[in-house]
């Protein structure tokens, strides 16, 4: 479940500019990879080094199809290579000083982005406190349902 705070923010352009209203998410700690292998494997056949070895060896050939240019489609969603790149004004200046950066994005499969459309009731308001600190005041722990 996503859990959503009540924010104020000072919109300075559009056609009605001025503080908003509006939910932002309220972040939850990262899931490592130690609860991720544990997760899996109890989902599973496999035990969690079987689970470790297979997250390993997965990082690892997708970095080499990155590094081959190469976008990298799973059940998930896709890993997608992009650059972020400035312009020269012929085409003789151009060179790979033009690349600013590069970068994996990921677009969760059809099915992934499902479990979080408005309809399916995925989504809570909490409290936090004033100073933006988040603050568990539900009954229930989003990390560990």
């Amino acid at each position: 479940m996503l859990w959503l705070s009540k924010i104020i923010k000072k919109i300075m352009t559009g056609a009605n500019p001025g503080q908003k209203y509006m939910p932002a998410l309220v972040r939850q700690p990262n899931m490592r990879q130690k609860e991720l292998e544990e997760r899996i494997a109890d989902r599973s056949s496999l035990s969690e080094g079987d689970v470790a070895n297979v997250i390993k060896n997965m990082g690892m050939e997708m970095a080499q199809a990155f590094a081959n240019g190469r976008s990298v489609e799973t059940e998930f969603g896709l890993f997608q290579v992009q650059l972020q790149v400035k312009t020269s004004e012929t085409l003789e200046e151009v060179s790979t000083d033009n690349v600013i950066k590069v970068n994996v994005r990921f677009y969760p499969s059809k099915s992934s982005q499902k479990v979080y459309q408005k309809g399916n009731n995925q989504m809570m308001f909490v409290d936090v406190t004033p100073q933006g600190h988040q603050e568990k005041t539900v009954s229930t722990d989003p990390v560990n349902p």
